[in-house]
């Protein structure tokens, strides 16, 4: 909310995306929603997906960060309370079957795909530590020059789609 307290083209709402009618008690339809960190909490993405929707006017946009990589779901996951992690494929087709078109679809953080697999999975450590943290923030421009180089997938997926039928669903 702090961020954009001085955007005036910027509404900032907070509202259980599992509530269809708390998205016109908020003031839809939005043009653009963005779904940030929230799929991987939900049992039923689709209830989520299809509030959205819902919330959305005719050609408007939703915007979703996801963790990626089923097979590096474990410890530290479990310890945030993710339910699930997602893959390309997965998201696509969850999106389409929600009433939205996929235009387009980004990864990044490889590295940190390696990391959170090796402390999660292979260490089952419940969380990184400070130290760790640390490190990487300092380092991050480094791993955002060679993250193109890098051949496995990113830690985070970012899906771009529209309400179904105003999309170009090249991805």
């Amino acid at each position: 909310h702090n961020r954009f307290l001085r955007t005036p083209n910027v509404s900032v709402v907070k509202l259980d995306p599992e509530m269809p009618e708390e998205f016109k008690d908020a003031g839809a339809p939005f043009d653009t929603v963005l779904c940030i960190n929230v799929l991987e909490y939900m049992t039923d993405c689709s209830s989520v997906l299809n509030s959205v929707r819902q919330g959305l006017e005719e050609d408007g946009t939703i915007v979703v960060l996801v963790p990626q990589g089923k097979s590096i779901h474990g410890t530290i996951d479990r310890t945030l309370g993710h339910k699930q992690r997602f893959d390309k494929q997965e998201l696509r087709d969850l999106l389409v079957k929600n009433g939205f078109g996929l235009e387009s679809t980004h990864e990044l953080n490889k590295f940190g795909a390696l990391a959170w697999g090796f402390y999660g999975r292979l260490l089952r450590r419940k969380r990184i530590s400070k130290f760790t943290l640390k490190v990487f923030d300092k380092t991050v421009w480094f791993w955002r020059l060679i993250d193109p180089l890098l051949p496995w997938r990113g830690l985070t997926l970012i899906a771009i789609a529209r309400r179904a039928g105003t999309a170009s669903q090249t991805w």
